[in-house]
Order: structure tokens, then C-alpha cells, then sequence
């Protein structure tokens, strides 16, 4: 009996110790998986979290790329000139005061000249202006002179040739209607009726490159018409017709 006692004694005092290490070292693996997950969560929280700061800071959000490629119209207001020469038809069968006088046409010889204007812009593709022309040249017979002047309202119609179309090239087009005049040097005046000044009608179209925010450069190609503005011998009224290539400069107010 004492044999088993002191047996039973040994064994226990054997198995506590190593119980106690054994739990000990579940207890460490557990602390060390623990600290091997959350060091882990740690750092893709570290990882993840700067690259969305990140994201905003640069302004890729997708409100801010839609902005950036559809900017706001800021400057409405535009004004400019041009300069240019100007091609007029020739005023066939005019009537001639002096009967003696064997002269069937007025020749305008190519004229130089050129227009201001201003309007106003309602959006990327439409605005309107009030413009006004003028121009003169030679003329045959006498070896005159000859001149010209319009006035016009004018719709004006943007194409943008790019996804940002404050700072991309463009197309326009611009109708217009208004009033032209016509005049002569004395040598034709005194053999001629005096011309009237007339309804017209106009078309413009041409390009425009923006060199910075504040103003343009444009070219333009411009027909008018100038609805019964002379007399025919006959006793019929004649239009005039004239084409004019311009160039100049649009500024953004």
C-alpha cells in the first residue's frame, strides 16, 4: 500500500507540471495566431485606407472627371473684328442719267475693309450678335471709287472639334439679316442714280482656334445679298451680291 501511494505520488507529481505546460503552450499559439491575424487586419487597413485618401485627394472621382470634361460656359459676352478683302458683283444695266454716255455696267474692283461686332453666348452651340461692316475699293468706268455698308443681327451657331469645347478648335455658322448701303465716287455719282440702301441677307462660316481663355483667332468666308438695292435701265430693281474673306480676332469677356 505505501508502495502504490508513493507510486501514485510520482506520477502526479509528473503530470501537473506537464499539463500546465501544455496549456501553456496552447495559450501561446493561440496569442501568436491572435497576433498574426490582427497584424494582418493592421495592414491591409494601412494598405487600403491611404489609397482611397489618395483617390480623392487627386480628384479621380467620377463627379470630378465629368466636370473637368464638360467645363462651365464662364464667359458669355464675345466681341471681335476682322479684316479682309471683299469680291462685289458687278451692277449690270444700271441706268445712266447721261444718255450720251455708252456705259452698260459699273465694275467694282476687289475692295478692302472689314467688321466689328459683340454678342452674347447662351450655351457651347448658340449665340447671337449685332454687327456692322464696312468696305471700298476702285471701280470702273472714270476710274471711281466705289464703297459699301452693312449693319447685322446675327445667330451664331458652335461646332467644338473636342471634348472640351471652351479650349478646342470649332466650326460656325452665322445667318444674318440687316440693311446694306452702296455708294460711288463723283464721276459716277453725277451719271448714275443714287443707289438705295436695302434689305440684305447674309451667310458666315468659317473656324475658330483658341489661343487662351480670353480671346480667339477666327477665319471666315461671308456671302451678302443686297435685295433690289440699284435700277436697272428696264425700269426693274437688281440685287448685289458680295463675298468677302476675312480673318480676325473674337475676345472673351
Amino acid at each position: 500500500m505505501k508502495i502504490k501511494t508513493i507510486i501514485l505520488a510520482v506520477l502526479l507529481s509528473w503530470g501537473i507540471p506537464l499539463a500546465a505546460k501544455a496549456e501553456s503552450q496552447d495559450n501561446s499559439d493561440y496569442q501568436v495566431s491572435c497576433q498574426s491575424q490582427c497584424d494582418r487586419f493592421k495592414l491591409s487597413q494601412n494598405n487600403t485606407f491611404p489609397q482611397i485618401a489618395d483617390s480623392y485627394d487627386g480628384g479621380q472621382t467620377p463627379r470630378g472627371r465629368s466636370l473637368r470634361g464638360n467645363p462651365s460656359l464662364t464667359k458669355r459676352i464675345y466681341a471681335g473684328g476682322t479684316l479682309g478683302i471683299f469680291f462685289v458683283s458687278e451692277l449690270d444695266g444700271i441706268e445712266i442719267i447721261e444718255q450720251d454716255l455708252d456705259i452698260d455696267a459699273i465694275d467694282p474692283n476687289t475692295g478692302f475693309g472689314g467688321s466689328l461686332f459683340a454678342g452674347y453666348r447662351f450655351s457651347h452651340i448658340l449665340g447671337a450678335d449685332l454687327e456692322g461692316y464696312i468696305f471700298g475699293g476702285g471701280a470702273e468706268p472714270e476710274d471711281s471709287n466705289f464703297s459699301s455698308a452693312g449693319l447685322f443681327v446675327n445667330p451664331r451657331f458652335f461646332l467644338p472639334l473636342g471634348s472640351n469645347s471652351l479650349k478646342a478648335p470649332y466650326l460656325f455658322a452665322s445667318p444674318g439679316v440687316g440693311i446694306v448701303g452702296i455708294g460711288f465716287g463723283e464721276e459716277i455719282d453725277d451719271i448714275t442714280e443714287d443707289p438705295d440702301t436695302a434689305f440684305a441677307f447674309q451667310l458666315k462660316a468659317g473656324a475658330g482656334l483658341p489661343i487662351s481663355e480670353s480671346f480667339d483667332v477666327i477665319g471666315q468666308i461671308r456671302y451678302v445679298n443686297a435685295q433690289n438695292i440699284y435700277r436697272e435701265e428696264n425700269g426693274e430693281d437688281s440685287n448685289l451680291s458680295t463675298v468677302g474673306l476675312e480673318v480676325g480676332l473674337n475676345f472673351k469677356i
